[in-house]
């Protein structure tokens, strides 16, 4: 509903824009005969295209698996469950279920926390002269439209370029790919499956027993030397990041920056989503709809989200306790000093119950964050009883330090 609404087009402008502008890059070299239009280069390009085509499978699958990791997540709440029913049987010695990766598997966990960390880069240029530096400084131009390729030929200056002016640039310009493995990321990811997070165990999962996974051609000699005949980047790149879009949505150093991949958007929405229905499982022998009603919509480019409690039949309810779980989450989820300036996010919890007429609010845009209630602004640690938080005036304090 989201994505596909055009009303919010604003909040996902720049998804997938880094596949997007490198095609496109590269495209220009194709055109303007840099590269021919059936060699390595022109595959990429092709790998690219087909990356794009397949985003909307790409959110389908992770839509559909990034929980399959929750029953052994949840084993400890059930060890605990039964500790409290086997004394009324008598039963005094019970051994709690527990496992371990044997150390035949500890490669394949291994091979698999580096592929979900492996980001690719390319390189264009090799290392060249002053004259040629300034070559490719007149022939080259930025284009920061979000569409845009980034990096554009100047096709007037290449024209005006002389016969040994574009040799010296043919020679300087040496494409290749080469794999980037993330450290911090790949750190983060083992202590997620040391902490059995339930979506890097649902990675984990699909890594195992899905064929795509298991026969995605991807063989190298150097890492700085990917050959297109061994490596098809288009599933590769699929792969990735389908596994680490799912790992990402329970990973505790996970930060959303901009909304340009399918991590940020599973992120986003599954906290969405699953808000409204937090106490359907601590119903007993009762269903209930809904916690409470969602609205979303979009405000002068404000990503606006209410949370409306007005269902007095469900009881215990609390909304500025939902609130403040919300705060904490979305302030830890979004890097705010370092967010795009496409975020803009507006989240209400509006209580409408009969004993509690009240409004909630938080705002999160770069490099500020609100919370007001009632109108009334309040200070972000104290109100969420954490020094973990930024307050509103510290926020400004550190953009201009860093600036």
């Amino acid at each position: 509903y989201l994505y596909r609404n055009g009303k919010f087009g604003f909040f996902f402008k720049n998804m997938m824009a880094a596949s997007k502008e490198a095609g496109q890059f590269i495209k220009q070299f194709i055109d303007a005969d840099f590269f021919s239009k059936e060699g390595y280069m022109a595959g990429i390009v092709d790998s690219f295209e087909q990356l794009d085509q397949c985003q909307g499978a790409i959110r389908c699958i992770v839509a559909l698996a990034h929980d399959l990791g929750y029953p052994l997540k949840k084993i400890q709440k059930v060890n605990k469950s039964i500790l409290k029913i086997l004394p009324h049987f008598a039963i005094s010695n019970f051994d709690e279920f527990k496992f371990t990766y044997n150390t035949s598997q500890l490669p394949f966990i291994e091979k698999f926390l580096e592929f979900i960390s492996l980001d690719f880069v390319i390189y264009f240029f090799e290392r060249h002269s002053k004259k040629c530096a300034q070559i490719i400084e007149q022939t080259f131009s930025y284009n920061a439209e979000p569409d845009g390729a980034g990096l554009m030929i100047n096709k007037e200056e290449l024209e005006r370029l002389s016969e040994d002016e574009r040799d010296m640039l043919e020679a300087a310009i040496s494409p290749r790919i080469n794999i980037l493995k993330k450290m911090s990321n790949y750190l983060r990811y083992s202590d997620d499956f040391e902490q059995q997070q339930h979506g890097i165990l649902s990675s984990f999962l699909l890594n195992k027993k899905l064929w795509f996974f298991k026969n995605i051609p991807f063989a190298y000699e150097k890492a700085e030397e990917l050959n297109r005949q061994h490596v098809d980047f288009h599933k590769v790149f699929a792969g990735t990041t389908i596994l680490s879009a799912i790992a990402d949505h329970t990973s505790d150093g996970f930060r959303i920056k901009a909304m340009n991949n399918p991590s940020a958007l599973l992120a986003v929405v599954d906290e969405l989503e699953e808000f409204s229905r937090i106490s359907r499982a601590n119903q007993n022998r009762q269903y209930i709809n809904q916690f409470c009603r969602t609205d979303l919509y979009n405000n002068d480019n404000w990503l606006c989200i209410d949370f409306i409690f007005d269902n007095p039949e469900i009881t215990n309810l609390n909304p500025e306790k939902a609130f403040r779980g919300r705060c904490k989450r979305f302030l830890s989820l979004f890097d705010i000093p370092e967010l795009d300036e496409s975020i803009k996010i507006r989240l209400r919890c509006l209580s409408q119950l009969p004993d509690n007429r009240s409004e909630y609010v938080l705002e999160i845009s770069k490099n500020y964050a609100n919370i007001a209630v009632n109108g009334v602004e309040q200070d972000i640690p104290q109100y969420l009883h954490s020094r973990q938080f930024y307050a509103k005036d510290e926020l400004g304090e550190n953009s201009a330090r860093r600036q």
